[in-house]
């Protein structure tokens, strides 16, 4: 056994193994285990607020859009279908348009 792999194992595993006849096992330690879970519920908890705030961020861009195309439509309406040639005096002719 090297010097690095009797540094990594703990003196109770080997002693154990010894005894038992078996090949020490490597595995991680609880302590280790609960240091990776921990990071990663550090990770999540940073990044899920800023995805759900980016959700929001996106959903109101769309619905600005969506604002902008309909003031489009609208004024594409309200200006080819606007009366266009005087009749008599003030009263003006609504002459529709055929769109189709």
């Amino acid at each position: 056994m090297t010097d690095a792999r009797r540094f990594i194992l703990s003196p109770l595993v080997c002693r154990r193994s010894r005894l038992a006849g078996e090949r020490p096992r490597r595995a991680f330690t609880m302590i280790e285990l609960l240091i990776v879970v921990s990071i990663i519920g550090i990770l999540a908890s940073i990044a899920i607020p800023n995805f759900l705030q980016a959700q929001t961020r996106a959903k109101v861009a769309r619905a600005k859009t969506e604002m902008a195309m309909l003031e489009l439509a609208w004024n594409s309406i309200i200006w080819t279908r606007r009366p266009t040639r005087r009749i008599s005096g003030r009263a003006t002719a609504w002459i529709p348009t055929c769109t189709g």
